[in-house]
Order: structure tokens, then C-alpha cells, then sequence
């Protein structure tokens, strides 16, 4: 079976984060883009894509998550009214409507409705999305082409951005955010009842779609030549000693090198403090505590 490790997609996302960041992006919605009700809040990001919060004790999430960085964007024109108890948010694409005063979005208190062409549709939550067109896959941890080892099945990708049911909604909830430090940081969110979600209703616009998802998640950094070259990962506790041994075998062959990965083992995993009642705790990532990270 061949080995490949999480860590060489990791380095590629932090690479992204890097030109990111380096960016002129601002996560704070214009306030003229926000609707507050109570326990909801909803910001018209572009005539497609509408974002919706419920949060239990309404605190409201202003920072970038690790997908979402860029909120300031022009205020689209929509147009907000409410009638029988229903608050309805109208833009040139989507309409949106939410029962006040019900709390967690569900099928019964949320509906949005948008059309393209002959194509008339409403959403609601839990609504399942079979046209997905997929997206990539987090690891390619003990995989073989495209059957997985651990699940015994063909690998499953993660949904992505563009659908053949002309929507997508994107959830937010428990992706980790940046925090306020000069050097930002990730951390987890506050543990606390909440929602975040991301409406895309764009028909059979894919370039739109593409476009409004790169508006608020950021361009795409083009890799560096050298992510194209040869890696050498192996999952093993190597010492240094061997991990010298490994380059100078490539020197003897007259391999190139471009990447070395050192993967997870030189963490220090075994700390007391790691573990809750015999059980290995979580860092501000949501990841076990040593699989992630400096120690």
C-alpha cells in the first residue's frame, strides 16, 4: 500500500494562507449589508450569495474563518421587508424569507427561492444537493487511485462549489476562525449554540459562481514551481540520523529533492495535559492534541 500523508496538502493550504493574507481583504461586512433580527443575522454578500447566522446567545462571528476572509464587499442592492411575521430579503437573483422570532434555521422557518432561465427553485435547510459536481478530498491517507484502504469503497469527494441543482450552501459552523493578532492566528470558535451558513443560488452561471466564491474566500494562489517537483513523505518516527540518510540516498541516485516532509512524529504527543479523562484532547484547531502544530 502506498503511504501518502495529509501533510503535503497542508503545506499547500498554508502556502495559500500566506498570499491570502498578504492581500488587502477585509472579513467585516459593510454594516449597510447586515440585517439583525434578534437571534439571526443575515448579510447580502452579492446578489447570489447571502450568508445566515443564529446564534444562541447572539454573538455574531465578524473574523475570517479558514475559508471565508473577505466580507467587505460593495453592498449590493436588495430590498427588505416583513409581512405576516416573515422577514423577506429580495435581491436581483434570490429571494429570501425567515419566520422571526424561531430561532435555528430549519426547513419550517427558512426558505430561499431563486431562478435562472427556466430554472425555478426553493431551498430550504436539510434540502439534499444530488447535482453536486464534487470538489477535492482533505488526504489521500490510504488511498490507491481511487479506492481507499480504511473504508474499503471508492474515495468519496467533498462537495464543491458548483452543482447541477443550481445551488450550494456552504456550512461554516464549526470551521475554525483567525483571531484579531497582528500575526493571525487560528483558533477555535466559541463554544457556544450557533449557525453559519453560505447560500449560492447561480443556476447554470458556473463562472459566477466561481467568481462570487473567490470574492469572499479569496483568490487562489498559484503553486510554486517546486510543489510540481518530487516529495518524499513516509509516516515513521525517523531520527535525524535517518532523515540524513534519506537525502543522501537521493544525492547517491541523483534525484532531485524538492520537498521533504517530516510528517507528524516529531511531535510530542504523549504529555499529560494532552488527555481528558484518559482521552486525547483537542487543540485550538479542533485536531488532536500532537498531530498538529508546535511543540
Amino acid at each position: 500500500m502506498k503511504k501518502r500523508t495529509i501533510q503535503c496538502l497542508l503545506i499547500l493550504v498554508l502556502m495559500n494562507a500566506v498570499v491570502v493574507f498578504g492581500q488587502e481583504y477585509n472579513p467585516k461586512a459593510d454594516s449597510k449589508a447586515i440585517i439583525s433580527t434578534g437571534d439571526v443575522r443575515f448579510t447580502v454578500l452579492t446578489p447570489r450569495v447571502i450568508r445566515m447566522e443564529w446564534s444562541e446567545n447572539k454573538q455574531f462571528e465578524d473574523r475570517a474563518t479558514l475559508v471565508f476572509v473577505n466580507r467587505g464587499l460593495p453592498v449590493p442592492e436588495y430590498q427588505k421587508s416583513i409581512v405576516g411575521g416573515w422577514l423577506k430579503i429580495q435581491t436581483e437573483a434570490i429571494e429570501m424569507k425567515y419566520k422571526l422570532g424561531t430561532g435555528k434555521f430549519t426547513e419550517d422557518n427558512l426558505q430561499i427561492r431563486f431562478t435562472w432561465g427556466d430554472m425555478d427553485k426553493t431551498w430550504k435547510p436539510g434540502m439534499e444537493n444530488p447535482g453536486n459536481l464534487k470538489g477535492t478530498i482533505r488526504t489521500l491517507d490510504g488511498t490507491d487511485g481511487d479506492y481507499s484502504f480504511y473504508a474499503k469503497k471508492d474515495i468519496e469527494l467533498e462537495p464543491g462549489v458548483l452543482s447541477r441543482d443550481g445551488w450550494v450552501l456552504i456550512d461554516d459552523t464549526s470551521r475554525p476562525v483567525f483571531d484579531d493578532s497582528e500575526w493571525s492566528w487560528v483558533t477555535a470558535r466559541p463554544e457556544q449554540p450557533h449557525q453559519d451558513l453560505y447560500f449560492f443560488g447561480y443556476g447554470t452561471d458556473y463562472k459566477t459562481a466561481l467568481a462570487d466564491f473567490t470574492t469572499v474566500a479569496g483568490r487562489i494562489a498559484m503553486p510554486p514551481r517546486f510543489v510540481f517537483g518530487y516529495w518524499f513523505s513516509r509516516w515513521r518516527a525517523f531520527s535525524d540520523m535517518e532523515l540524513r540518510e534519506v537525502v543522501d540516498a537521493f544525492e547517491d541516485y541523483d534525484i532531485p529533492l524538492d520537498v521533504l516532509v517530516i510528517d507528524m512524529d516529531w511531535h510530542i504527543t504523549s504529555e499529560p495535559e494532552f488527555f481528558v479523562d484518559g482521552k486525547r484532547g483537542k487543540d485550538q484547531a479542533g485536531e488532536n492534541f500532537g498531530w498538529t502544530g508546535f511543540t
